[in-house]
């Protein structure tokens, strides 16, 4: 099997985490599973470029006598035009070729319609927020305000930072408006820079270091992509000859299609769809070595090494201003606003929900991995801080993409941790 080329011979603790994985299934019969939620909700497939979905709104309540004071926050950019606009052009050149030669089916005359759609509403907006992206950034930080007023009603002062991107600075300010709009006694002082990149998203640092055996896993990733990602079945489907294209190629222009696909959920602007082109067992097969890029990129496979570099500055950052927010009751809110790449690390990282696990292969990651419910655009972490008149110690509920979450240290009480133990914890990471 693929597995065992990839990754060789199970040892017996190989295997023994199989089991527990096996264990862990069966006891989440009543769960769905990534697969399931990929085939009810086609758009899962996009994996982060998943529009952000709506929270379950479960509260637990804190521990009686306990009151929010403080937040700290990380969030991802809202949904955003496709980076690079050459990948719809790119594919409607490839299928309108063929379309010369009268080699393009009914299905594949429509695909190159929707594609010029598509190129039509983006042209000049790569990477651009969306106005749905700023939609979400709204209903976030109108929630917040309405979950924990008594952090943020009053005259409080707010710090809100973003990297230098034009998404992330939009987003910031869509945030932060609403939040004026809700209380205009805020005080928020917003900065966007260069400055501050190195720990709101250290992979937009250049010269990163790289972990030493990153080419070796990154031709791993490739060929599992390769394996997932079977054209065949949709070039039949666009082309009145299936070999048309090499396979390479016809593997290139599913992928571009995919991409494409995926995104036009983040622009409600664009009025057709592409993703019933693919199957649900294609989307299952195509979005796994999409999920599997999220594991090569964190560096599941070096033990949190790679997540460390990419996110123990911004979780240094973290810690050390929330203790300064509470040292000196200056601060009510710390706001940071950056990329999906700066957030899954910092979640791979603490292990929030304990489950960024190192895995036997790359068919198995979906039990441990799943990355549109990490990072969705919008993604965001939540620290909540509480406090009493009857304890000196302070507690803490996290928050990933509004839910509430779990870490695998001994909890207070529910959700509540208690901050010394988290931070000893983060110091220790």
């Amino acid at each position: 099997m693929l597995q065992d080329q990839i990754l060789g011979n199970m040892s017996i603790k190989h295997l023994i985490v199989a089991f527990s994985l096996s264990a862990f299934c069966i006891g989440q019969t009543m769960a769905v599973s990534p697969q399931e939620e990929i085939t009810n909700t086609i758009e899962k497939a996009g994996g982060n470029y998943y529009a952000y979905p709506q929270p379950s709104g479960k509260k637990t309540a804190a521990p009686d006598g306990y009151e929010a004071f403080y937040i700290s926050h990380y969030g991802r950019h809202g949904s955003r035009y496709m980076v690079d606009e050459r990948e719809a052009a790119n594919a409607c050149s490839t299928l309108q070729k063929a379309n010369e030669q009268g080699l393009l089916t009914a299905t594949g005359k429509e695909v190159i319609a929707k594609l010029e759609e598509v190129m039509k509403a983006m042209h000049g907006r790569d990477g651009d927020l969306t106005k749905l992206g700023l939609q979400q950034h709204k209903e976030i930080a109108t929630r917040l305000y309405n979950n924990f007023p008594s952090v943020l009603n009053g005259n409080k002062k707010i710090d809100a930072k973003s990297t230098y991107v034009s998404r992330s600075i939009l987003s910031m300010g869509s945030f932060c408006q609403t939040l004026k709009g809700l209380n205009n006694n805020l005080e928020i002082e917003t900065d966007a820079s260069k400055h501050d990149t190195y720990f709101l998203c250290h992979d937009r640092v250049k010269n990163t270091e790289r972990p030493k055996d990153e080419g070796e896993w990154y031709q791993k990733f490739v060929n599992y992509g390769k394996h997932k990602r079977d054209p065949e079945r949709l070039m039949s489907v666009l082309f009145t000859d299936p070999k048309f294209l090499k396979k390479d190629d016809a593997r290139t222009l599913s992928e571009e299609l995919f991409n494409v696909a995926c995104s036009i959920q983040n622009t409600p602007s664009v009025k057709c769809e592409l993703l019933s082109l693919f199957s649900k067992d294609e989307l299952w097969d195509y979005w796994q070595a999409q999920n599997a890029f999220w594991y090569y990129f964190c560096g599941g496979y070096n033990k949190k090494e790679r997540a460390r570099e990419l996110s123990i500055d911004l979780l240094n950052d973290i810690v050390d201003q929330a203790d300064s927010a509470i040292a000196n009751n200056n601060v009510s809110a710390h706001f940071r606003f950056g990329h999906d790449t700066g957030l899954f690390p910092l979640v791979v990282l603490m292990k929030i929900n304990s489950t960024y696990d190192e895995v036997i292969s790359f068919d198995h990651l979906h039990y441990t991995w799943v990355d549109f419910r990490t990072v969705p655009t919008s993604a965001n972490i939540q620290f909540v801080f509480y406090k009493s008149k009857k304890s000196k110690d302070i507690l803490v509920k996290i928050l990933l993409n509004e839910e509430e979450a779990n870490l695998p240290i001994k909890a207070f009480d529910g959700p509540y941790y208690k901050w010394e133990d988290l931070k000893k914890y983060c110091k220790s990471l």
